[in-house]
């Protein structure tokens, strides 16, 4: 992900999230964070169809999923912290979650990665409702739905193929979505 990317998943200027990288560059070798080329910036903007990102003066760091999530422990915020969770932590089970991390509430969603539908169990549910909010990889809010039940199925059939960041009440968790169609 490019740092332009990154600045709109932590809530943070991207300024100041390159600020605390030169701050704290050890922490990202080569293969967590590196700088486009002149090249691949042009390549970049040509696949996308862009014709400026608003004046650029420095090529745009690229992270790996390693130094997107090395970003939470220099951008010290709560968001930091629900980011690095969704990033580092969705294979384990939900049981050694709660256990490292308080903050998480014990629900499951399944199947991983999701097909045309998944669902999400074990709810605690706020006032007997809730709101799921689905964002996309770069923080664009895709879609949001009321929940009622401890136990509910979400479609995605209107979701494409990716990344995505579900949000209910607090927390926030990742989810892979495979559409066979695309």
């Amino acid at each position: 992900m490019l740092d332009r990317d990154l600045v709109q998943l932590y809530g943070v200027k991207t300024g100041n999230l390159n600020k605390a990288v030169d701050r704290n560059i050890d922490r990202f070798p080569t293969d967590f964070m590196f700088r486009l080329t002149q090249v691949e910036f042009k390549n970049l903007i040509f696949h996308f169809g862009t014709s400026s990102w608003g004046g650029t003066r420095k090529m745009p760091r690229a992270f790996t999923e390693q130094g997107a999530a090395m970003l939470s422990s220099v951008l010290k915020s709560k968001r930091a912290i629900y980011v690095n969770i969704a990033i580092t932590l969705p294979g384990q089970s939900i049981d050694e979650r709660a256990s490292f991390i308080p903050i998480i509430q014990r629900f499951e969603i399944l199947p991983i990665p999701a097909n045309d539908y998944f669902v999400i169990r074990n709810l605690r549910l706020d006032d007997n409702t809730s709101e799921l909010k689905i964002y996309n990889s770069i923080g664009k809010l895709m879609k949001t739905i009321e929940l009622s039940k401890p136990e509910t199925q979400i479609t995605t059939t209107d979701l494409k193929s990716g990344v995505y960041f579900l949000k209910v009440n607090s927390q926030t968790r990742k989810l892979i979505i495979h559409q066979e169609k695309d």
